[in-house]
């Protein structure tokens, strides 16, 4: 998997990936960490000696991906305009928060928060990010969102009152309003 460039629309597609490599790079810390364990007590086994080099390599490579991604992330963030949307990003693809404690954070000083229903907090917390996805998608690439909501558009109008009447007609319409 590559690393997230900065000219890259960044969807939640693409967090999500993001999130799932970060997930992967703390459990290979976690293995790190048990195998010195194992070490302290066994510092001679070789085969224990070979798994920590093999996983630290892979440590370092994932290591500089997640940083140059994380600057990414949150350079694209800071433009989205809801201060709720961009701390439910940020918790979410940068801090690694779970959906639980994000919904902790935002409504667990609600009196009805324990006694809502099941979901009520959590569904409100998803809609937003959903939102939030789209804000960012549009905001890390503002001219690519243009164009497709202009299509869009065009598309909508020629189906309620159609101006070409060829295929060869229409492509030339999209292009045009394209330029």
């Amino acid at each position: 998997m590559g690393v997230i460039s900065i000219s890259e629309t960044i969807t939640l597609d693409t967090l999500k990936r993001h999130y799932d490599k970060v997930s992967y790079y703390s459990s290979l810390v976690r293995r790190i960490r048990g195998i010195n364990k194992k070490l302290e007590k066994d510092g001679q086994n070789q085969r224990l000696l070979s798994v920590k080099i093999q996983t630290s390599k892979e440590i370092e490579q994932y290591k500089s991906q997640i940083i140059q991604a994380q600057k990414v992330i949150k350079s694209q963030i800071s433009y989205v305009r809801k201060e709720n949307y961009r701390e439910i990003l940020t918790m979410r693809y940068i801090y690694l928060f779970k959906w639980q404690k994000i919904e902790k954070i935002f409504f667990g000083n609600n009196p009805d928060y324990e006694d809502a229903k099941h979901g009520k907090y959590k569904d409100k917390i998803l809609y937003w990010h959903k939102r939030a996805g789209k804000e960012l998608e549009r905001a890390s690439n503002p001219l690519e969102y243009q164009i497709i909501k202009r299509v869009q558009k065009a598309c909508r109008h020629e189906l309620k009152t159609p101006t070409t009447k060829t295929k060869k007609e229409f492509i030339s319409y999209l292009l045009s309003i394209i330029k």
